[in-house]
């Protein structure tokens, strides 16, 4: 071989490799949440001792970054139970049950905006 065919060579190894190896598999949400009604609820854990009706289910746990529909969560698990705070418009915040506890879930707004 000679030298420009293994100069080509180690520079398209050293490519493909770095190409390869950066490649990132997946990425982390920027906060904990559950996507309800088409709104995204960020959860800010602080501990909520009214709840009136339960308004809905976590259907989805999802861990990677994407676009997902339905009621899902990055934080709480499938089958979770979603309520309304007495007093409180669902359009600013939603209980989520957690381990015994119902904790505070403050609209951000539309999902996916």
């Amino acid at each position: 071989m000679n030298k420009a065919k293994i100069t080509t060579f180690i520079f398209y190894t050293i490519f493909f490799t770095l190409l390869v190896g950066c490649k990132q598999s997946s990425t982390d949400w920027a906060f904990h949440f559950v996507v309800w009604n088409e709104d995204i609820y960020e959860i800010d854990k602080s501990v909520i001792v009214d709840v009136e009706k339960e308004i809905g289910t976590v259907k989805k746990y999802v861990e990677n970054e994407g676009y997902y529909k339905g009621v899902f969560s990055n934080f709480v698990p499938k089958g979770t139970k979603l309520y309304k705070i007495k007093d409180i418009n669902v359009n600013e915040a939603i209980a989520v049950e957690l381990d015994g506890y119902y904790i505070e879930a403050r609209n951000q707004g539309k999902y996916g905006e």
